[in-house]
């Protein structure tokens, strides 16, 4: 069995409580005592390219490109993660830049249809509620 966890903040983002602060250390830690085979990191609205590449040179476990997305559909609002495989990081990281230029609040939300369109060719994952 693989241990994966594909939710990972690193970056601040105007989503984030004021208090959020990312230590690389904590991350490395976490890794190692919950024995990751691999992560995906997934900020909300932003792919943070400098951020990335910094955590796949300190952790030698696949890293995964990532998003939160705030999203509207037709029936409510929501979250998704979108993760990328990491041979893909360029075009993920221009798809992710378009994408963040329509959320730049913490109550932006793109449409459904655009989501789809950007993304359709990475994992798409909905957000549901999770005890931390």
């Amino acid at each position: 069995m693989k241990r994966i966890d594909l939710h990972i903040h690193t970056v601040k983002t105007v989503c984030d409580p004021q208090n959020y602060c990312f230590d690389l250390e904590v991350l490395k830690r976490y890794v190692g005592t919950a024995q990751l085979d691999a992560i995906a990191v997934t900020n909300h609205n932003l792919f943070d390219r400098a951020n990335y590449d910094s955590i796949c040179n300190a952790i030698d476990i696949p890293v995964f490109p990532g998003i939160e997305l705030n999203v509207r559909t037709p029936v409510k609002y929501g979250h998704v993660l979108v993760i990328a495989p990491a041979d893909d990081v360029d075009i993920f990281e221009f798809d992710a830049e378009k994408m963040a230029m329509q959320l730049p609040d913490k109550d932006s939300r793109a449409p459904w249809d655009l989501v789809e369109s950007t993304f359709s060719k990475y994992l798409v994952i909905p957000h549901y509620r999770k005890d931390k």
